[in-house]
């Protein structure tokens, strides 16, 4: 048993140490730099009839260097897409860091063969359960056939995923259990700046139902829009 440094939520964004594996993040033994999933995020709201725009920065140290990262969510009216654009700045030029933001989704259960992992072609990778360490993804699904939820992950760059159960520690008359909370989900990236120190990456969220009688299709995605 050990204790989560920070809560369990989405858009937890996190430097690791380069040495970091799955095994050590799912642990809870990672070495972290900087302190950017406690950090406290200014934030800007911009609205249309149509839409809302939400803006997070925040700063702090990675390595020598302090880095500023800056966040935007946007969401359109009548839209089953999520969209998040990353953009770090102030980056070091002289080597890569590992960068990660951490999603968890809630409500969907481990352990069971309709509720799986699939990929953007339609590869089953195992039950939500299932620790996964992809390498250079453009997209993952997470499926819950008995709702009929299917949470498509897209990425305008090539990307690395881990993906891993969390659990609490509950205490039954029968002793202790480990009761299922969420599946998480890191996409991470070995970061490498532009010239200026500066890299971005998009991501797409399409949640989609059997109800639903409105699909997206999956698109190209463009540069961050921040």
């Amino acid at each position: 048993m050990q204790y989560d440094r920070y809560l369990r939520k989405s858009l937890i964004d996190i430097f690791y140490s380069p040495e970091t594996t799955l095994d050590q993040v799912s642990a809870g033994q990672a070495v972290y730099f900087g302190d950017f999933s406690n950090s406290r995020y200014e934030a800007t709201i911009h609205t249309n009839p149509d839409r809302v725009r939400v803006v997070m920065t925040s700063e702090g140290m990675v390595l020598d260097q302090k880095v500023r990262v800056t966040k935007a969510v946007l969401l359109s009216e009548g839209s089953s897409v999520l969209e998040v654009a990353y953009r770090l700045e102030n980056l070091p030029i002289d080597r890569p860091v590992l960068f990660a933001t951490e999603f968890n989704f809630a409500g969907l259960p481990a352990n069971a063969d309709d509720r799986f992992f699939e990929t953007l072609e339609g590869t089953n990778l195992g039950h939500l359960g299932t620790q996964l360490n992809l390498e250079s993804s453009s997209g993952l699904a997470v499926i819950d056939s008995w709702l009929g939820l299917r949470v498509q992950m897209l990425f305008s760059r090539p990307t690395n995923l881990w993906t891993f159960p969390v659990a609490s520690v509950s205490q039954s008359e029968g002793g202790f259990e480990l009761v299922h909370q969420s599946v998480a989900v890191q996409p991470h990236w070995w970061v490498t700046p532009d010239a200026t120190g500066r890299w971005s990456i998009v991501m797409r969220f399409v949640a989609e139902t059997k109800a639903s009688s409105h699909h997206e299709p999956a698109r190209e995605l463009a540069t961050a829009d921040l």
